[in-house]
């Protein structure tokens, strides 16, 4: 085994690998574009593949393949020898990409990123001397890969090395070793004559605390010892307590029988104390080797991993299966990306718990299956508490990536709450779990009190995405997929929050992608229970190749819908859940499943708990009703979250910054199905979208309407409060004529007058009005009189000032003072913008401009602004470009440009912050519609 090369694996000091580093290896390329990288391999003498010569002469298989390491980036290309068999091995380049190849191996199904390959423990001597496959060492020379066989592969991991450090060297007292493996060289330095007995690695002073490093060793029995040395002083020693058996192939695992931590014994009572990078680095080393699987840990303070590629804890073959309470603290700059499936801060959960953590900037990315935060899988423990921000992302090359888990075969999620962007590049991806796949009779999973919900970010809605790329996605705000295997297993979903702004197919746009919903993508059989749950998602949050789904599309897809996007076994629940009313519920292709207490789909202003619907209260008595029948997994009472105005568990995710509100009042310009009040009672006439007719298809998601513009697209930190308008809308409280003059009040008109639409639904709790009525009240004689204008000079605008509160006016002009002056004496400090029509008369422009003025003078801060041409009378202001198909609703066209005037005009009050002036309302009743957040 004389002449073997030292091959090494430092964790973290993958950056002093650039120190073995060669002159460029142009000698193996192939000139052309692409760049093709070849080399000649042949073995050494003795070797035991099939047809080798003395001389090292030898035949390849078709098909064989090498790994060939690369340093610059610290992974590897795989060379084929061709079609035709032979000694060269070639491989085509990226386009504009150098390399700089280092050693290789073979098969080159062992190797694995970062300079390391994997030996598996089924070989054996005996079997070696028969295969073709037994793995071996390439050495690189010019162009000639030389082949030597290993003997034993070892990992040596080593904590707690002191700043002051400069080498490890590792010897035995019984076999001959080789001699110094310099990272300083250029060149790798040979092993040194047989009979040396040591082996000596420099490391770079105060670089690392901790590292493993891989090493070839000679056949035998014997003890190893690893000395931690600064210049001749020895600062730490290790024997191994017992000779170790090396034989040829097999994966040697040595280390120090208890990795030292910051303090602690490992119990419950004294677990080990987690209080630095280093300490974190321990607990991975240690679980991947088979130790402290069931010890306890406690984390003590916040940990910043910056700049550190971390090995997750545990595996498929180590679980982790003890405790780990991150106390609150934070791990910022998780860093994991890997070939290797399980990805995560905790590779592979058994019957474990984990804790409070909190992730900011946490990249995790496998080119395999099942990514997420917390755990590529789940098995049988339980996550509780984790948080995971907005800056990171969670990705699988192939299925299953979710923000706190990719996949969970048993065990319990409560408490969580993710913005991150989830991606999977074929199926199952989940604000929450991948997918929940409960495999045995024994598998139960619980997903509980659980958030996953944009932020705002730059002052826009931002994070919080789902990513997939097979036609059957399977992408939910809570989980892609729930599946129990053959029935014998159970899945809930309970109590939980879910808001994705975008799911996204890479799919070509137009293309049919299945399986899409708010809270779960899917149901793939039966014993899933979907309760107590609510999610605002509609059609126009999903994008195919980049374009959204709208009123048109959305009904062409037979297996999305706005809580479950298909039930396709019999046997499973959804009830007491909650949705807008814009989206079918659950798709469901079996007639045997319940959906009872679902009826309610209502307006985004109801979700925000105005117009008395009762959401809150829904939800809280499916809280009591939960908690009677499970009283050892409690759900949390729910309340309304200040950032975006909806029902939230409580306490599971701390509320955002209190954004500026916007409420609308306004006819049906202002309308769009989900976002105006809709209740069991009654249901608000909406306009868009309204693909029946041909002038209205061009608004079909809320994104174009008008003031979406303005709120999301213009404006910074905003956010839509309450659209109180509704179709076919007047301010006059009268809607009919006798003998061509307006008529005395009554039922029909009260119910299409703003006054009291307003007086009944009020707009929430906003810091601006955007008021823009009066359309309906001028086209009641055909758009070309101002019977219903009324009077509006400065006596007239007093009366109705003065008038009690709650008195209704047959007039545009006495009604929208009165509807201003009650908003302004339960808002004094809000803001308030008037918006004249463009299809008005310059009457009802007079009388907008003269109530702003008025209302200016009593101390609101309000302004006007008109969309009306001068000089014309219904007509379209095409100066503007207000654009409509037909009638007198703007196209998306005309609401971009609607939105664009007006943010021109007055964008820079808009943005303004809202002035206090403490105006005395001590003699009015004061509506008490604000958000709690307790």
């Amino acid at each position: 085994m004389q002449g073997y090369k030292l091959i090494i694996k430092l964790f973290p000091l993958l950056l002093l690998l650039a120190g073995c580093a060669r002159e460029e290896a142009e000698s193996g390329k192939r000139t052309g574009s692409p760049a093709v990288y070849s080399f000649r391999a042949d073995m050494e003498a003795g070797s035991l593949k099939a047809s080798v010569s003395d001389e090292g002469i030898c035949n390849w298989s078709v098909n064989d393949e090498i790994a060939v390491f690369d340093a610059l980036s610290g992974t590897f290309c795989t060379f084929s020898n061709g079609e035709k068999g032979g000694a060269e091995f070639s491989f085509t380049a990226e386009p504009e990409r150098e390399y700089n190849f280092t050693h290789a191996f073979y098969p080159a199904s062992l190797a694995k990123a970062e300079y390391s390959v994997s030996l598996p423990a089924e070989y054996s001597l005996d079997l070696a001397r028969s295969a073709s496959t037994f793995p071996m060492l390439g050495v690189i020379e010019g162009e000639n890969l030389h082949f030597r066989h290993l003997g034993a592969y070892l990992k040596y991991t080593l904590i707690g090395i002191p700043e002051t450090a400069d080498s490890i060297v590792l010897s035995s007292a019984e076999v001959s070793l080789w001699g110094d493996y310099d990272l300083d060289k250029s060149e790798p330095a040979l092993l040194a004559e047989a009979g040396g007995n040591r082996v000596c690695i420099p490391l770079e002073a105060g670089s690392s605390s901790s590292l493993a490093f891989y090493i070839p060793l000679p056949l035998g029995t014997y003890t190893l010892t690893c000395d931690v040395k600064a210049g001749e002083q020895t600062l730490i020693s290790h024997t191994t307590q017992t000779s170790k058996e090396v034989q040829r192939a097999k994966f040697l695992r040595i280390h120090p029988e208890v990795p030292e931590f910051s303090g602690g014994s490992g119990s419950a009572e004294d677990p080990y104390i987690i209080e630095d990078v280093a300490d974190l680095s321990a607990l991975s080393f240690a679980v991947g080797d088979g130790l402290m699987r069931e010890a306890c840990f406690l984390q003590t303070t916040d940990l910043d991993l910056s700049g550190t590629r971390f090995s997750p804890i545990g595996t498929s073959e180590f679980p982790f299966a003890g405790s780990y309470d991150g106390a609150g603290h934070s791990i910022s700059g998780l860093d994991v990306d890997q070939e290797a499936a399980n990805a995560g801060l905790f590779g592979y959960l058994g019957d474990a718990e984990v804790k409070d953590i909190v992730f900011k900037g946490a990249s995790v990315k496998t080119g395999g299956n099942y990514a997420g935060t917390v755990a590529g899988v789940l098995n049988g423990g339980t996550i509780q508490g984790c948080r995971v921000d907005a800056e990171s992302s969670i990705s699988s090359a192939a299925r299953s990536a979710g923000g706190i888990a990719g996949i969970v075969r048993g065990g319990i999620i409560r408490e969580c709450a993710t913005h991150c962007s989830v991606s999977a590049g074929t199926d199952c991806a989940g604000g929450i779990a991948g997918y929940l796949y409960a495999k045995t009779e024994a598998d139960t999973i619980l997903v509980l009190n659980c958030v996953f919900e944009p932020v705002y970010k730059d002052g826009k809605m931002a994070s919080a995405t789902l990513q997939t790329g097979a036609a059957a996605a399977h992408m939910g705000g809570i989980a892609g997929s729930a599946n129990v295997a053959e029935g014998i297993g159970a899945i809930s979903v309970a109590n939980c929050y879910a808001y994705p702004l975008e799911m996204r197919s890479t799919l070509q746009s137009g293309a049919v992608v299945n399986y899409i919903g708010g809270i779960l993508g899917r149901i793939a059989s039966g014993n899933v229970m979907v309760f107590n749950c609510l999610t605002p998602v509609t059609y126009s949050n999903v994008l195919i190749g980049g374009t959204r789904l709208n009123a048109k599309t959305y009904s062409t897809y037979n297996a999305a819908a706005c809580i479950v996007g298909a039930i396709t076994k019999d046997g499973s629940e959804v009830h007491r859940t909650f949705s807008k009313n814009t989206w079918p519920l659950c798709f469901n292709s079996s007639n045997n499943v319940s959906t009872s207490n679902i009826r309610i789909r209502m307006g985004d202003s109801n979700m925000r708990g105005f117009g008395g619907d009762g959401v809150l209260e829904a939800l809280n008595a499916g809280v009591a009703a939960w908690n009677a029948e499970n009283p050892d997994a409690q759900a949390l009472a729910w309340a309304f979250d200040p950032t975006f105005g909806y029902p939230k568990p409580v306490g599971v995710d701390y509320p955002g910054v209190k954004t500026k509100k916007i409420s609308l009042i306004g006819d049906s310009i202002s309308t769009y199905e989900g976002y105006i009040f809709s209740t069991e009672e009654h249901q608000m006439n909406k306009f868009y979208p309204d693909s029946g007719n041909n002038y209205a298809d061009m608004v079909l998601n809320e994104q174009e309407t008008w003031w979406w513009k303005i709120i999301y697209g213009k404006m910074v930190d905003a956010r839509l409060e309450v659209d109180n308008a509704f179709g076919g809308s007047t301010v006059t409280y009268t809607l009919t004529k006798i003998d061509g003059m307006p008529r005395d009040p009554s039922d029909r008109m009260q119910e299409n007058s703003l006054q009291k639409r307003y007086l009944d639904y009020g707009v929430g709790d906003p810091d601006i009005l955007f008021y823009h009525g009066g359309r309906n009240d001028f086209g009641q004689y055909g758009g070309n009189t101002d019977v219903l204008l009324g009077a509006y000079d400065e006596t007239s605008l007093q009366n109705a000032y003065d008038a009690d509160p709650g008195t209704l006016f047959n007039n545009y002009s006495a009604g929208t003072v009165a509807i201003l002056r009650d908003f302004h004496l339960h808002y004094p400090d809000a803001k308030v913008l008037m918006i004249v029509h463009d299809m008005m008369s310059d009457g009802y422009d007079a009388a907008s401009n003269a109530i702003a003025a008025f209302l200016a003078a009593k101390g609101f801060d309000i302004r006007c602004i008109s969309l009306h041409e001068p000089g014309t009378n219904n007509k379209t202001n095409e100066t503007l470009g207000i654009t409509k198909e037909g009638g007198t609703h703007p196209n998306s066209v005309g609401c971009t440009n609607m939105a664009n005037y007006i943010f021109e005009q007055l964008g820079t009050w808009l943005e303004e912050p809202v002035q206090k002036k403490g105006i005395n309302t001590e003699n009015y009743i004061i509506r008490d519609e604000s958000s709690s957040w307790e």
